[in-house]
């Protein structure tokens, strides 16, 4: 498994994260947002709606993990994030690159509903 560094939001996103996610309703799904770039190509709307309630309610959450620019896990977390405007904490993850996608273009919401 990997080693898990401190929770931290990478240098290269402190001012951009937090601007990305200073407008109310930037629904990043289907466009070419890549501040983070996905690594899965299906969002479920509930989970999303299910985050964003956390992260209005300031409720403790954990945090996205990065590695090198790309979501590892809770994309639904960075999704509902931008959808509220509120930032959610990220762990940026050492180790070897993933693969995946170059944007949010291709990624659809479960069920094939725009």
């Amino acid at each position: 498994m990997f080693a898990i560094e401190q929770v931290t939001t990478p240098s290269s996103l402190k001012t951009d994260a937090a601007e990305g996610a200073a407008e109310e309703g930037a629904n990043i799904i289907g466009t070419s947002h890549d501040l983070l770039k996905p690594t899965q190509d299906w969002i479920d709307p509930a989970k999303v709606d299910e985050n964003a309630q956390q992260l209005r309610n300031g409720e403790q959450v954990d945090p996205i993990e990065v590695q090198y620019g790309y979501i590892l896990d809770r994309h639904h977390r960075w999704v509902a994030s931008q959808l509220a405007g509120i930032p959610a904490p990220i762990r940026e993850l050492p180790g070897f690159g993933p693969i995946g996608l170059p944007d949010w273009t291709d990624v659809t919401r479960m069920g094939g509903a725009g």
